[in-house]
């Protein structure tokens, strides 16, 4: 079942390859594959995956702090899968060709330096509502990520932030239609 699942999957992203090309109008030259995949904002996937393989390579300690509802419980671990936990964030990578204009762009400079890009969606259907990454001496000093998502009976909110080689913090609340909000949090810190 997985093989004939895998196959057709196969086999419609080969047509669906196809028929992109054969779509471009003349006079339009085919985008090679490097100009095709060269993000149009901040590239929050590979940056984070490089945040990862980093801390997967010094294995910090970690302070961690999680609350849900109020009550609070709080660890110590030098065993933490950095791919598991940072996984919010890169799932929050608003870089698909689909989306090149549903966001606003805004940076701020000092004195030549670049000191944050914020992207903004124009919808509220889209899942990362807000992306900012602040910069200290043209390095990434802070990442910032608002989320919701809405369906019928719940909404979700996520205020998500990562400050590399200190740690992250993930808010996340729930409002169902017809239940009591509930809150978890995670706030990590690395020693």
């Amino acid at each position: 079942m997985i093989r004939i699942f895998y196959n057709s999957a196969v086999l419609l992203a080969t047509a669906l390859m196809f028929l992109s090309i054969a779509c471009q109008p003349a006079s339009e030259e085919p985008q090679s594959m490097e100009t095709a995949s060269v993000p149009v904002f901040f590239d929050l996937k590979n940056y984070m995956s490089g945040q990862v393989e980093a801390l997967k390579n010094t294995r910090p300690q970690a302070k961690k702090r999680v609350s849900i509802n109020g009550k609070t419980e709080e660890q110590h671990s030098d065993a933490i899968n950095f791919e598991e936990e940072l996984a919010i964030f890169i799932n929050s990578d608003i870089n698909k060709p689909a989306w090149s204009d549903k966001y606003t762009k805004d940076s701020s400079f000092s004195a030549g330096q670049l000191q944050y890009i914020r992207y903004i969606a124009k919808e509220e259907n889209l899942k990362t509502q807000l992306l900012q990454v602040s910069f200290t001496a043209g390095t990434v000093s802070k990442i910032e990520i608002q989320n919701r998502t809405s369906a019928a009976i719940v909404t979700a909110e996520e205020i998500m932030t990562y400050t590399p080689g200190k740690g992250y913090s993930i808010i996340h609340k729930e409002m169902p239609a017809l239940a009591k909000a509930r809150n978890f949090s995670v706030e990590t810190v690395f020693e």
